[in-house]
């Protein structure tokens, strides 16, 4: 008789803890929307993703050109310049000796690198749960055990 009791005490333990888990799920969950949109209310830097800005240097070099061919009409000497470069024709005897020149040119190459949340961020910003968490079962464990003793 005190057997079937003891087993009645058991279940109806096992059916109270059950109800007691449900109930703490109910309360504690919500939408992952919602939760997302709490945790950015509360913390709008997480809203900006981290990233590292470099600069590049890339260097164009100068570049030079020389050649001749022969002109048969009367050529003093021609000067095109235009941005960077510079062709100048000169006519020596009846040889045209053209010298092109490119000024040398620097160009920047902005880049940006996303950076990843490391472990020990994460962990840090889980800690408050984890913590809420131990608390929590701490008090089921002492209500369970003062409850069957």
């Amino acid at each position: 008789m005190f057997a079937i009791q003891f087993y009645r005490s058991i279940l109806q333990g096992i059916k109270a803890f059950g109800q007691l888990i449900i109930l703490f799920i109910l309360l504690s969950s919500c939408s992952p929307e919602a939760r997302l949109h709490h945790l950015l209310s509360r913390h709008p830097e997480l809203s900006v993703i981290d990233s590292i800005h470099t600069r590049d240097t890339v260097i164009i070099h100068g570049l030079k050109l020389d050649t001749s061919f022969v002109f048969s009409t009367k050529i003093d000497s021609v000067v095109l310049q235009k941005e960077r470069l510079h062709l100048v024709f000169q006519k020596v005897h009846d040889t045209v000796v053209i010298h092109a020149a490119l000024e040398q040119d620097t160009v920047y190459i902005n880049r940006i690198k996303v950076v990843k949340e490391s472990f020990l961020t994460s962990f840090k910003s889980m800690l408050p749960w984890l913590v809420i968490a131990l608390i929590t079962l701490t008090v089921l464990a002492v209500f369970l055990h003062s409850w069957f003793k």
